[in-house]
């Protein structure tokens, strides 16, 4: 019954989307008819790891890195804070910090005590902007460690690396929009019924194509919403396949979604919240139920565990290696795909995307 209802709330979801977007398209209509013109926004980069440091506090390695080293005034900044500590010590990061230097701190995610090659894994990921231009530097975060393989625990400290971030502003006079200047009087201008009519084929024109936009999305949508978990995450694993992320060398990205495409398909095949937790805890939730069978328990053990270490301990692995991967993910999928299920409802639930 969860799955049911599940799969009605997101349905109902997708029509209001939809809606929504027809109504938008009205209103980009008749605002372009009125003379008005709509603002545009500006997106950012994927990420993508450019600088790195690292340091090191004896047997504690600290590695900072940067998905770029110029950024224009409040575009976001990617910056993640790596250690790698021996089993049996704990890495503490400062908390409660709402700015790192001149960067204000827009989003953090924290992957903590992550099982790793002779060691585990504590990483923060933090997104930062910054409102002013100029060159500016991240300073060292300060990190504390206790050991705890010893008869008396010990603490000790290690920090990261400062990094140089050169912030543009496309304003001339590197305006700080958080100054606001005077208003002035009001400007009279002057304003002809024969200029109106030049707007109506930008308007028109505009309207239709968000029109269309949305009878594309619905019309998507109801396709997707036909495809079982299976074809979904197979579909989804040749798309990935056919990307050029191992040519540029995202290997980290492109191993990151083989993990989500599988992490999805057991949410919507088995009823698991896979996405919500870390690899340790959903490990232990699928130890706990029978809904997988110990060779598939296995598997996906031994999957996840080496995705981990490519992840988060920096290795590199070749094209066949990410073939391999996507080869044992498929299998995956195949051989889960008719495997029995306790929960009746969980193997007639559709994918939505």
């Amino acid at each position: 019954m969860k799955s049911n209802s599940t799969s009605l709330s997101l349905e109902k979801i997708w029509r209001r989307v939809g809606f929504a977007t027809l109504l938008v398209a009205l209103a980009f209509t008749l605002s372009f008819l009125s003379g008005c013109q709509p603002t545009q926004e500006r997106g950012t980069d994927s990420p993508n790891i450019q600088v790195q440091r690292e340091s090191l506090s004896g047997e504690v390695k600290v590695s900072a890195e940067l998905d770029r080293q110029s950024v224009q005034v409040a575009q976001p900044l990617e910056f993640c804070v790596t250690v790698w500590a021996p089993k049996g010590v704990k890495i503490q990061f400062p908390e409660g910090a709402k700015e790192i230097g001149p960067f204000e701190i827009v989003h953090k995610h924290d992957q903590f005590d992550v099982p790793a090659e002779d060691g585990r894994l504590w990483k923060r990921s933090y997104r930062l902007e910054s409102l002013t231009s100029g060159e500016k530097t991240i300073p060292a975060m300060n990190l504390t460690f206790v050991d705890r393989r010893g008869d008396r625990a010990t603490r000790g400290s290690v920090s990261s690396q400062p990094l140089a971030v050169e912030v543009t502003s496309l304003l001339e006079g590197q305006v700080d929009p958080r100054k606001f200047r005077d208003i002035k009087g009001a400007v009279q201008l002057a304003s002809t019924d024969s200029e109106r009519p030049s707007w109506v084929p930008y308007g028109v024109s505009m309207g239709g194509a968000v029109l269309a936009v949305g009878l594309i999305l619905l019309l998507w949508h109801r396709r997707q919403k036909n495809l079982t978990p299976s074809e979904w995450a197979i579909q989804q694993l040749i798309k990935l396949q056919e990307s050029n992320l191992l040519e540029q060398g995202h290997q980290q990205h492109f191993y990151c979604r083989v993990t989500d495409i599988i992490r999805q398909f057991i949410e919507a095949r088995f009823g698991y919240r896979a996405p919500k937790q870390t690899t340790s805890e959903f490990l232990s939730a699928v130890q706990r139920d029978n809904q997988l069978c110990a060779s598939h328990r296995a598997s996906l053990q031994e999957f996840l565990q080496i995705s981990d270490m490519i992840k988060f301990a920096c290795h590199r692995p070749s094209v066949a290696d990410a073939d391999d991967a996507v080869q044992k993910a498929r299998d995956f999928v195949l051989d889960t795909a008719t495997e029995s299920s306790d929960r009746s409802d969980a193997t007639k639930e559709k994918v939505e995307v």
